[in-house]
């Protein structure tokens, strides 16, 4: 269980990685184009899209599954400190 929750939080944070590439990119397109310009609005959809994700992180209930390791002690790991059970 422990291996599936890494691999899952592995993935989680390639995604996070890729969609904030993603973001980055278009943004950096929409500085540089005029207003008037046709893909104006797709590029500003690929932003919305992007920054949607922050406030709630559609992977965010993955990553902490991934974070949490049992230490065979009655302790656990959760958000990067050991904490005992």
């Amino acid at each position: 269980m422990e291996a599936v929750g890494r691999l899952a939080g592995g993935v989680a944070h390639d995604f996070n990685n890729l969609l904030t590439v993603i973001g980055g990119y278009a943004q950096m397109l929409l500085d540089t184009m005029q207003p008037e310009h046709a893909m104006r609005s797709p590029v500003e959809e690929i932003i919305r899209a992007t920054a949607a994700r922050r406030p709630h992180q559609p992977t965010a209930g993955v990553q902490p599954a991934a974070n949490r390791h049992a230490a065979g002690d009655g302790s656990q790991r959760a958000g990067g400190r050991w904490t005992r059970c």
